[in-house]
């Protein structure tokens, strides 16, 4: 059975003690052998989770919809690990949990939604056996806030990409031959976004099912037709 934790019963004035008892609970799950975890902290900076949470072995899906800080060991490995999925978290060193990402040798499903990362000045994301990305930053189109300025996506089996945000200084974007549907969502900020934006679709443009929203000044964002870079 998912073991699933809510802290909305955690009383205000008696946070620490109550954050205690819900990390205790989690780290005896942990060492039961769970599967599948899903953790939702509305409060802000609570105290930190366990760091059994990202060694645990038998993990298959790991849900953390989390407000505030994440730390993550750099050590972290999640062998059996096949779905993770943050929201809401900040990432005060970034490299942490993109190597946790690289160490997932069985990781299908990759979802960072409303995320920032911290200490990187770009986000790379190396996984061969990932099959569905998605990577949600919705309005936050503010780039200090998010802490990166590059976008590095090395996950050559993809299925489905999924990618909401304002424009990054940068793409680079492996082969997605297996690349079957991708939902994209831009805003251009800047007339160089329509150079960027027109770089980045030529990457998946072969891809069998697209979505496209662009949003920005201009009526013509694709002057020329997208072939395949």
């Amino acid at each position: 059975m998912p073991f699933r934790g809510r802290d909305y019963w955690v009383r205000w004035d008696d946070r620490e003690e109550g954050y205690l008892r819900l990390n205790g609970w989690i780290c005896v799950e942990l060492c039961c052998g769970v599967k599948e975890i899903d953790i939702m902290f509305a409060y802000k900076d609570v105290p930190t989770l366990r760091t059994l949470l990202f060694i645990c072995r038998s993990l298959v899906t790991l849900t953390l919809n989390i407000r505030g800080n994440m730390k993550v060991l750099s050590s972290a490995c999640l062998p059996n690990l096949k779905t993770l999925h943050f929201e809401y978290s900040i990432f005060q060193e970034g490299y942490s949990v993109l190597r946790l990402i690289s160490n997932c040798n069985v990781l299908e499903n990759l979802e960072f939604i409303y995320c920032e990362f911290h200490g990187i000045s770009e986000i790379n994301i190396h996984n061969l056996s990932l099959k569905r990305l998605v990577l949600d930053f919705g309005m936050m189109h503010v780039r200090s806030l998010k802490g990166y300025n590059v976008i590095e996506i090395n996950t050559p089996n993809l299925v489905y990409f999924k990618y909401i945000d304002a424009m990054a200084e940068g793409y680079t974007l492996s082969d997605m031959k297996s690349l079957e549907r991708a939902d994209i969502a831009i805003t251009l900020l800047a007339n160089v976004d329509y150079e960027r934006a027109t770089n980045l679709l030529k990457r998946i443009c072969n891809v069998h099912s697209l979505c496209l929203d662009i949003s920005g000044r201009s009526k013509t964002l694709l002057p020329t037709p997208l072939d395949p870079a």
